[in-house]
């Protein structure tokens, strides 16, 4: 329990500079680092609790079954967010849309590496 308050309380410290200093240039990169410290306090705050419970029966069905959900929760969010911010973005999403057109030539033509169309070479890998 010690070791979970330690790292509870250290999450709680960095997550608290890092919304005072959003330190990223970039405004998406500063969500996902401000949810996944806060997935990790939240899975901090709820493995805390989990061993008091054991010592005591503090909390109910019902608050347990919310905590697991919440957790779950931001611990999703911190992937699914930076792969709804790379698709809701123009430039991005067509570049996907390029390499995939891209690899389809490719299986379709079965090209060496430095032959394959539509891409530069350093895109694919190829120096």
């Amino acid at each position: 329990p010690h070791q979970a308050a330690g790292g509870l309380f250290v999450t709680s410290l960095f997550l608290i500079f890092f919304i005072a200093a959003h330190p990223f240039t970039s405004a998406v990169i500063n969500k996902v680092q401000g949810v996944s410290l806060a997935a990790q306090a939240a899975t901090l705050f709820y493995g805390l609790m989990l061993t008091v419970e054991k010592q005591s029966a503090v909390a109910g069905e019902s608050e347990r079954q919310f905590l697991v959900y919440f957790v779950l929760l931001l611990n999703i969010l911190v992937f699914l967010l930076p792969v709804f911010a790379v698709l809701l973005d123009p430039g991005k999403r067509r570049q996907i849309f390029q390499y995939l057109q891209h690899l389809a030539a490719v299986a379709r033509l079965r090209l060496p590496a430095r032959e394959r169309p539509g891409l530069p070479a350093q895109a694919v890998g190829v120096p």
